[in-house]
């Protein structure tokens, strides 16, 4: 059985990251971050798989920090 295809976008990328739009932009600009390139970009802007940014998020700690302010 396949699973779904399940993708993000910036209004995404920021409810799993608990920041506003202004940082998702900034933390998917910064090379030194080594955000996950995203798979296709469209007229509503980038897209990215979510389990590269899962694995990202797990990678720099960032995980753990937005399920503790989901979990308060």
């Amino acid at each position: 059985m396949t699973r779904p295809l399940r993708l993000m976008a910036a209004a995404e990328l920021a409810t799993a990251l608990d920041v506003g739009a202004a940082r998702v932009h900034a933390i998917v600009k910064d090379p030194k971050l080594d955000f996950p390139a995203p798979v296709a970009e469209l007229k509503v802007g980038k897209i990215w798989l979510a389990e590269d940014v899962e694995e990202w998020m797990r990678a720099t700690g960032r995980a753990s920090k937005a399920k503790e302010k989901t979990d308060a």
